[in-house]
């Protein structure tokens, strides 16, 4: 996961190392992996929120997602409502 402003954490959340299946607009569907997260209680250089949610207009935790080798898509980045709306099983995940 890249550095940021502040920089992705890589443990102390239940959904790191999930997997996902991401939908994009046009019906193609991407399996991925949650790689990293910034708490809605992590501030960047200047002090301000780490993420702000465009849905709430308060801060949120946000999740960075990796993608496999074969998708579209290389990463994105969700919200947690949008990655428990993602999660997959093990069993559903077509590697």
């Amino acid at each position: 996961v890249e550095e940021g402003d502040p920089p992705w954490r890589t443990d102390g959340h239940k959904f790191l190392s999930k997997r996902i299946q991401y939908e994009v607009s046009d019906g193609y569907s991407a399996f991925g992996t949650v790689t990293g997260w910034i708490s809605k209680d992590d501030k960047d250089k200047e002090g301000e929120a780490g993420f702000i949610s465009e849905t709430i207009g308060k801060p949120a935790a946000l999740f960075h997602v990796t993608f496999d080798t074969n998708s579209r898509i290389a990463s994105q980045d969700l919200e947690e409502y949008e990655v428990v709306e993602c999660l997959v099983d093990d069993d559903d995940d077509e590697d």
